[in-house]
């Protein structure tokens, strides 16, 4: 993977910085999230690494049990959320202690299934979704966390009364999260899917 700098207005490539060349692990449907004057990304071996914007290089690093394929997400300036293959959601905190950057795990929540997208946070509450298992045939799945407790309130298993359609891995892109007066509303794809318009399953 490359660490790129592109000037917005002209385009041109101030800079690049390659981040690593390694032949098992690296960045696949993953990006990084920019906290605390840090870019903070996550790869295939579950590795999550800040590094300077300045320059590029990494300035702290913290291993994860499980492979990511998915954005990093920024909450404020200090915490962000990484969510992995195996179902969890992790709060994770950059830290400066007398300038020295580091990275520690605040909490995390088990979603009771996959967590294969990027979380999306509106009002307090994280979207992810993913599938209940890790089968081909695995129910789709949208989990509700609250970031302030890490604690999950809902998993999604129905619309309008009926199973949410099937696909392999589930959702795997990040959900539409939209609040209205009449309430909050999440449009997602699921990859792969199936379904009968005549049946509605």
């Amino acid at each position: 993977g490359m660490l790129f700098t592109v000037g917005p207005s002209t385009s041109s490539l101030a800079s690049y910085r390659v981040l690593d060349q390694s032949q098992v692990s690296g960045w696949y449907w993953s990006g990084a999230a920019s906290v605390g004057g840090c870019l903070v990304a996550a790869d295939t071996a579950g590795r999550v690494s800040a590094y300077r914007t300045s320059d590029g290089r990494e300035v702290a690093s913290y291993q994860l049990t499980s492979t990511v394929n998915a954005d990093v997400v920024a909450l404020d300036e200090t915490d962000f959320l990484v969510a992995t293959r195996d179902g969890r959601l992790h709060r994770l905190r950059l830290t400066d202690a007398n300038g020295a950057i580091g990275i520690a795990e605040v909490s995390s929540v088990a979603l009771g299934g996959t967590g294969k997208a990027e979380p999306v946070v509106v009002g307090g509450h994280a979207f992810v979704g993913g599938a209940r298992d890790t089968t081909p045939d695995a129910p789709t799945a949208l989990y509700v966390v609250d970031t302030s407790t890490m604690s999950l309130l809902q998993t999604i298993t129905k619309a309008d009364g009926l199973d949410l359609p099937v696909g392999f891995g589930g959702i795997s892109a990040p959900p539409l999260v939209s609040t209205t007066s009449t309430g909050t509303f999440a449009y997602f794809t699921v990859n792969a899917a199936t379904f009968d318009a005549a049946t509605g399953a």
